[in-house]
C-alpha cells in the first residue's frame, strides 16, 4: 500500500507506535524483558554455527523447544549484520547497540499488527469508521504488548503474521479466492512455525467456513485446498526440527513433569494471571506490578465498558453474527490457554496472557466496538478513556522500567 493512500488516523497511530516502543527499546535494560535473553540464546547458537540448541528446564534453555522460525529470522538478521554475540548479565544495565538493532526488529513487527488490527477492525464493521480507530489504538497502546514488541521474543513475530492472516481470512467471502487462501495457508502455516500459539489461527479458520452461506459454499469450498501448501510447510518444519533436535514428531517443554493438577485455588490462580498479564505485564521479574486492586479496576472497567457495548446492541443482525465468532473463538482460545496451564504441576506453567495474542486483533476490535457503543449519546467519551487509561499503564511501565 502507498504511504498516499494510508488514512491520517492510521498514519498517526503508526507513528505514536512507533515512537512509545523506541522509548522501551531504550528505557528498558539488557535481559530484563522477560525471558529475552533465553531468547536471544537460541538464535545465537544457530548464527554462531552451534546448531538449534536442546531444550531443557535450566536457564537459558527453556525456551529452546520452541517453534523455529523466529530464531532462524533473528540468527540471520545476526549474521548478514555481523552484530557480535552478546553475554548475559545479572545487572540492569542500559541495552548495547547490538541489541537496539534486534529490537527494533520486533518494534517493526509490532507496529504491523497495529496497521493489520484496522483492517480487521474496517472488515468486520465496514459502516463503523469508529471501530477500525480504536481497534489500532487499543494494539497501538495494549501496556504488554507495547513491551513484548520492544524486546527479544517469539510472540512479536506469531503476532504479526497471526494479524496478516486474520486480515485475509476476515474479509467478505466475495473476496476469497484461491489466491487469497494461499498466502493466507502460509500465514497460518508460518505463525505455527514461530509458536504453537499460532494453531489459535485454526479456530477463526474453522468458524468461518462453518458459517459460509450456502449461496457461497461451493465457491468459497473450491478455494479452500490452497490452504493447504502453507500449512503443510510450516506444520512440516516444526515437525522436522523436532525429529532432528529432539527424535520426536511432537515436543511440549521437554524435560518438565506433566499432571493434571485441577484445583480451585490454582485455576482462579491462572485465571487471575491470564487476566493482569494481558493487560499490563513489564520486566523480568514479578516486582513490577500494580497493587492488585488497581488491576481489577483497570480490567473490569475496561472489559466491563466493552462488554455493556455489545450487549446494547445485541439486536443488531451484524453486531450478533460479529458476537456469535467473538464469543466462540476467544472463549475456547482463553480455555485452550488455561488447559495448558493446568496440565502442569502448580507453579511449571505461567498462563500468560500473551499466549492468547495470535488472536489480538479480535480483542481489539472487541474492545473498539464494546466501548464506541457503551454510552452511543457520547459515542467517543468512553474509547477515549479507555485508551487514555491504557496510555497512562504504558508510561507508568516506563516510569519503572527507567527508575
Amino acid at each position: 500500500m502507498s504511504l498516499t493512500l494510508i488514512p491520517r488516523p492510521l498514519s498517526a497511530l503508526l507513528v505514536g507506535a512507533f515512537v512509545l516502543r523506541v522509548v522501551f527499546v531504550f528505557v528498558t535494560p539488557a535481559w530484563q524483558s522477560p525471558d529475552e535473553f533465553p531468547h536471544y540464546w537460541v538464535a545465537s547458537s544457530i548464527a554462531l554455527g552451534h546448531g538449534y540448541p536442546a531444550g531443557s528446564q535450566e536457564f537459558p534453555g527453556y525456551e529452546a523447544y520452541q517453534a523455529p522460525l523466529y530464531y532462524g529470522l533473528l540468527a540471520g538478521v545476526m549474521i548478514v549484520s555481523g552484530l557480535p554475540p552478546l553475554e548475559y548479565s545479572e545487572e540492569p544495565e542500559g541495552p548495547p547497540l547490538s541489541l537496539v538493532i534486534l529490537r527494533l526488529l520486533s518494534v517493526v513487527l509490532g507496529i504491523s499488527a497495529v496497521g493489520a488490527t484496522w483492517s480487521v477492525g474496517r472488515a468486520m464493521f465496514p459502516d463503523v469508521p469508529t471501530v477500525p480507530f480504536f481497534a489500532a489504538a487499543f494494539t497501538t497502546v495494549l501496556p504488554t504488548f507495547v513491551g513484548l514488541s520492544a524486546s527479544l521474543n517469539n510472540d512479536v513475530l506469531v503476532v504479526s503474521l497471526s494479524s496478516l492472516f486474520l486480515v485475509v481470512i476476515l474479509r467478505p467471502y466475495s473476496r476469497w479466492s484461491g489466491k487469497s487462501c494461499l498466502v493466507a495457508g502460509f500465514l497460518a502455516g508460518a505463525a505455527i512455525a514461530t509458536k504453537l500459539t499460532g494453531v489459535l489461527l485454526l479456530l477463526v479458520l474453522g468458524y468461518r467456513l462453518l458459517e459460509v452461506r450456502a449461496g457461497s459454499r461451493a465457491r468459497v469450498w473450491r478455494s479452500v485446498p490452497m490452504l493447504l501448501p502453507g500449512l503443510v510447510l510450516g506444520v512440516g518444519a516444526l515437525v522436522m526440527r523436532n525429529l532432528l533436535v529432539y527424535g520426536a514428531p511432537l515436543v511440549i517443554t521437554p524435560g518438565a513433569e506433566m499432571g493434571l493438577t485441577m484445583t480451585v485455588s490454582q485455576f482462579l490462580r491462572a485465571l487471575r494471571n491470564i487476566g493482569w498479564s494481558f493487560w499490563l505485564a513489564f520486566g523480568r521479574t514479578y516486582e513490577i506490578h500494580l497493587p492488585p486492586l488497581a488491576y481489577v479496576l483497570l480490567a473490569g472497567f475496561l472489559t466491563g465498558a466493552a462488554l455493556f457495548g455489545w450487549w446494547r446492541c445485541r439486536k443488531d443482525p451484524a453486531v450478533k453474527s460479529n458476537a456469535a465468532l467473538m464469543a466462540a473463538v476467544l472463549c475456547l482460545g482463553v480455555i485452550a490457554s488455561l488447559g495448558f496451564t493446568l496440565s502442569y504441576p502448580a507453579g511449571m506453567q505461567t498462563s500468560w496472557g500473551k499466549n492468547l495474542y495470535p488472536l489480538l486483533p479480535l480483542f481489539a476490535v472487541f474492545a473498539g466496538f464494546g466501548w464506541t457503543a457503551a454510552f452511543p449519546r457520547h459515542p467517543r467519551v468512553t474509547p477515549w478513556l479507555a485508551v487514555g487509561l491504557l496510555v497512562s499503564g504504558s508510561m507508568w511501565g516506563i516510569y519503572k522500567l527507567a527508575s
